[in-house]
């Protein structure tokens, strides 16, 4: 009997123990294998257990483009070539004849989301068009038939659309997950575009979001609508002095408001906003702007002195959602990224004994580019209150791993991040900076090494907080001095080590998404 024959409790059994890679692999054995397997029911497939999906058009090159990552970190991306007529994946590229590459693309994607059922991190959704001449103007409308024929919610932690008008945003939105929503951002290619957000207002999604990002000019969007959020930035045409007094009152009794950032426009009225706001004008003014305190620290030294002083309380959040640090043998780089993606990077060049940003190199004199480096990393540190996506040190030089301790210390401060990789070849090396991430917030944690055949002894790690919050880990270097129940926790592993008793070996089969290498 061949294998297609068999009887069909036999196959489900099969699909039951196999995970998503397995089952996509059976799919192309045959054509009867990938009919039986596409006529299943959803509830009998194996969760992907992917963490984050993408899918956008890149009006340049005719793609369309379709991303996910899994729970090692491993990246699959599809590239649907208009021109070539062509899907392109793992190196592969197969010729897709007559057919239209957008059908492809959300085929192909809606058979990925029948298996994931667990949540998101991390779904984005590019489907900005040229206004006037879209290369794929059906993408929006497809999608949604796609959605609307899955007939399940998307279950997201953070969901980021990038779209023209209220009709793009109302394409995507009402399919996602209410429950799980905790962050919505909302982009436009065209910062200074302005768009209706009455509908979107009024969706389950919108209400039950903790954040919401705007970063185009909000049209028809009350008080009342943004009051829910923790976490608000938006930006808005106009508001009156005294509309903006009563929702900074609101917001400022808000218990469950952490962060708020508005941008707008109040013409002429200053002066009121000083009668409304005393004399404290200058601190209430940069409770709700970002770059506008960092320049004016650069107009005068008391300006910079009065900033500086201030209460980190008093300052507005960078927003950023990563920070990146690292040193080779001639520079260090510390680079910043918005949540739109636009970054700001400084190099700090040991040769020049000079910063260079935006263009514009200055000259550090007899200052040691390390102490400049970790003194603009404090500066920046100090503006942050929401929570990072990623955070990235590589702190391989002792001399780096010692100053940015003192550093993190004098911050006198967590760092809120859900992701921390730090590349260091020592238990010195991490412990300089592990200690100061919030426990909280960390969900993965990824520790590395140059040289992959070293051993780290982990036995301090293991006894931190940040190890025993964290949900995934990930070593790329043998750990010693480690109990089998120092990792137990975790619900994805992946892990060098030098010997395992088959006792623990057997106890880690039963968790999930556990690499171990021996």
């Amino acid at each position: 009997m061949i294998i297609t024959e068999m009887p069909e409790p036999v196959l489900d059994k099969i699909i039951e123990f196999s995970d998503f890679k397995a089952v996509l692999t059976l799919r192309q054995v045959c054509r009867d294998f990938l009919n039986f397997i596409d006529d299943l029911n959803d509830s009998k497939l194996p969760d992907s257990k992917l963490l984050t999906f993408g899918i956008r058009s890149d009006y340049t090159e005719n793609n369309v483009i379709v991303c996910f990552m899994g729970p090692d970190d491993s990246f699959y991306r599809f590239v649907y070539s208009e021109v070539e007529k062509s899907r392109s994946f793992n190196g592969k590229t197969t010729n897709l004849k007559d057919e239209d590459i957008v059908d492809v693309a959300i085929r192909d994607l809606e058979r990925i989301l029948k298996f994931q059922k667990s949540t998101f991190q991390w779904s984005c959704f590019n489907i900005h068009q040229l206004f006037r001449r879209p290369k794929f103007p059906n993408l929006e409308v497809k999608l949604s038939n796609m959605f609307r024929k899955l007939n399940r919610k998307i279950k997201t932690e953070i969901l980021d659309i990038m779209a023209y008008s209220q009709v793009g945003f109302m394409s995507i939105l009402p399919f996602v997950d209410p429950e799980t929503l905790k962050r919505l951002r909302l982009f436009s290619m065209n910062k200074t575009v302005r768009i209706e957000m009455n509908e979107i207002a009024e969706t389950e999604q919108w209400k039950n979001a903790k954040s919401i990002y705007c970063y185009f000019y909000a049209l028809k969007v009350t008080v009342d609508d943004i009051c829910h959020f923790s976490n608000v930035f938006i930006k808005m045409l106009y508001i009156s002095a005294r509309v903006l007094d009563f929702l900074r009152e609101t917001i400022t009794s808000c218990s469950n408001i952490d962060f708020s950032r508005f941008k707008f426009e109040i013409p002429n009225e200053n002066e009121e906003m000083s009668n409304l706001w005393g004399h404290a004008f200058i601190t209430a003014y940069l409770g709700f702007t970002n770059y506008s305190c960092l320049t004016l620290r650069q107009v005068s030294r008391d300006l910079r002195n009065f900033i500086d002083d201030l209460k980190d309380s008093k300052l507005p959040d960078s927003e950023f959602s990563t920070i990146e640090m690292g040193k080779d043998d001639i520079s260090i780089r510390l680079t910043f990224q918005y949540p739109d993606y636009s970054q700001h990077q400084f190099v700090y060049s040991e040769i020049e004994n000079s910063r260079s940003f935006n263009g514009k190199t200055t000259n550090l004199e007899d200052e040691y580019i390390v102490d400049v480096a970790i003194r603009d990393l404090e500066h920046i540190l100090k503006f942050q209150k929401s929570t990072l996506r990623w955070t990235y040190f590589d702190i391989v030089d002792p001399n780096l791993q010692v100053k940015l301790s003192n550093m993190l210390t004098k911050l006198n401060r967590k760092i809120k991040t859900e992701i921390l990789d730090i590349k260091s070849g020592s238990l010195s090396g991490f412990m300089s900076i592990l200690p100061f991430a919030d426990p909280e917030t960390l969900e993965s944690l990824k520790l590395f090494s140059l040289n992959e055949d070293v051993r780290i002894e982990m036995d301090e790690v293991v006894k931190t907080e940040q190890w025993r919050n964290a949900e995934s880990i990930y070593c790329n270097f043998y750990a010693l001095n480690m109990k089998i129940e120092d990792i137990y926790h975790f619900s994805t592993v992946f892990m060098k080590m030098r010997h395992i008793s088959a006792r623990d070996l057997d106890i880690l089969k039963k968790v999930p998404n556990t690499k171990i290498e021996l």
